[in-house]
């Protein structure tokens, strides 16, 4: 499911949500084809990099699950790690 939102340009906002079976590139290329000058936040699929004219961010949801996966479980923790 994808979920798309205007911009704040004040105006009322605009939702859309658009359905796919895959999250593949071809989609995101295909919905914003006219699309120039904005965003796109996703995980970190690397199918989404690169795209023409928009610029790409992380989620940060799923930009932490890399830190709790750098740290290890269990243990004391190592302060010098810089995850921790």
């Amino acid at each position: 499911m994808w979920q798309f939102r205007s911009g704040e340009d004040g105006l009322s906002p605009i939702v859309l949500y658009h359905y796919t079976e895959t999250k593949a590139r071809y989609n995101a290329v295909d919905f914003l084809d006219c699309f120039s000058d904005g965003y796109l936040e996703t995980d970190g699929y690397q199918g989404y990099n690169n795209l023409p004219s928009i610029r790409r961010c992380s989620c940060w949801a799923h930009t932490r699950r890399y830190f709790i996966d750098a740290v290890s479980k269990g243990k004391q923790y190592d302060y010098s790690n810089l995850a921790v």
